[in-house]
Formats: structure tokens, sequence, C-alpha cells
């Protein structure tokens, strides 16, 4: 078994790096969020306003199963797909877990203004992220690996991936 699952932060680097990651090792990639929103026929933000976030969150669990199905891919989830569902027991159960982390300022950095996030829309986004780190903290720490992002190079990709790869 060969799946990779890229957790953490929003403004992490999960797709930038997962790309990276599966080019380098000739692994498929898949952005979790990106096949929730061909799916449902509508970006994240219309199903969180429309739906609501319970909604969204069965959706991510579905989509994250048959996602899964597939060998050798690298799959980077949204920021709190490992909080719910028992997703996080899932992904460790069924591939490798790697938390990429990151300082709150590189992620607000990254984050900015974004108003595509549902959990971010509105004032105080420093507050909102850390209010989420918070929450999420105890799930991302469960991952199998864990990588450091903020200089924006990751090195060791191969040394992951033979990690991952020989886990199971």
């Amino acid at each position: 078994m060969s799946r990779i699952f890229l957790v953490g932060m929003p403004g992490v680097g999960k797709t930038y790096w997962g790309r990276i990651l599966a080019e380098r090792s000739g692994f498929a990639f898949a952005d979790l969020d990106e096949y929730i929103e061909q799916s449902e026929g509508r970006t994240v933000h219309e199903i969180f306003a429309i739906n609501g976030e319970a909604y969204f969150r069965q959706k991510e669990t579905q989509c994250l199963h048959k996602l899964s199905t597939n060998d050798r891919v690298i799959i980077a989830c949204g920021g709190g797909t490992p909080v719910y569902n028992d997703n996080m027991i899932w992904m460790k159960e069924n591939g490798c877990v790697v938390y990429m982390e990151a300082d709150m300022s590189t992620l607000l950095n990254r984050v900015g203004n974004n108003t595509t996030r549902p959990l971010l829309d509105g004032e105080d986004i420093r507050s909102k992220m850390e209010g989420l780190f918070q929450a999420r903290l105890p799930y991302y720490l469960q991952a199998h690996h864990s990588i450091r992002v903020d200089e924006g190079i990751i090195t060791n990709f191969e040394e992951i991936v033979a990690l991952c790869t020989n886990l199971h």
C-alpha cells in the first residue's frame, strides 16, 4: 500500500508540495477539495454557504474514500479533513499521513485575505487561524510523520516516500 495523505493548516502548501512530490516520485496526485468541487459542480465556499459544514464534511469523507481506492497516490487533504468522521484514524489505517507544518506568520502570509476559504471569511483572520490551529493540532500530531515547510523547500521528498511506502 502506498497512499500518502498530506495534512496541515490552510496555506501550508499541501497542494503545491504534493504535486511536486508526486512528480518526483512517480505517484498520482489528487487534491481532495478540488475533487469535491468537481463531484459537486460547485466550489467549497458555495457548498458551505448552501448546504453547511456538516454536509461538506460528509461529502469530504466520501470523496476521501473514493480517492483512496488507488495505490501510489498522494492526496492533499483539506485542513479540517483529519478532524471529522474519524478520517485521521481511517487515513492512518489506509496509508501514510504526513503533517506539514509552518509558523503562523507563514500561514497568514500565504492565506492573506483569501475569501475562498469558508472558515476564514470576514474579519480577524489571525484569530480564526489560531483557533483552527489549536483545535486541529491534536489531530495533526497523530500523523506518521511531520515536516516543516517554513523555508519553502522540502528537501527530503524521497525519504518521506520511502518511509511511507515501507510503513505497511
